[in-house]
């Protein structure tokens, strides 16, 4: 019990480090890298259930205090969620899962938006998708360190 109260806790600290990445990187330099996201991909392979429902409504309630839901915001809790029943599926070791995950995430996420984005803007795709999956492995391996 303890164990996983401490694992919880590590998640919610490297998801919130995820956010004030985003927004303090976003702010300054004007490239708004989806930390969160990919810390959610990654947390995924290592929460259970409620764990990870709790941690996604913590993203979304960080990241959009809007009223109304837009579909990046339903893809960013839907997503992990299906992560997490999925990676079961998955024959890999984790670290590879996660690398698969995030792109195939970021892709369904960039896809949702417009795909005409992947084209047209593809180096702020490329940024973000890289930034994402160098985010993921660090908390998966941090995560698992800690397995």
């Amino acid at each position: 019990m303890r164990h996983q109260a401490i694992k919880f806790l590590e998640a919610l600290i490297l998801l919130s480090m995820a956010v004030f990445l985003q927004l303090t990187l976003g702010e300054v330099s004007g490239v708004w890298i989806n930390f969160p996201f990919a810390a959610l991909i990654a947390l995924s392979f290592f929460l259970g259930f409620w764990e990870l429902v709790i941690t996604v409504l913590i993203a979304v309630f960080l990241l959009n205090w809007q009223p109304s839901v837009s579909l990046e915001m339903v893809i960013l809790a839907a997503f992990p969620l299906l992560s997490l029943w999925l990676h079961k599926l998955l024959p890999w070791q984790i670290w590879l899962s996660t690398l698969v995950a995030i792109f195939v995430g970021f892709l369904i996420l960039y896809l949702s938006i417009g795909a005409v984005l992947i084209v047209k803007q593809a180096n702020l795709f490329l940024i973000d998708l890289f930034g994402g999956l160098v985010y993921g492995i660090l908390v998966s391996k941090l995560m698992e360190f800690r397995k």
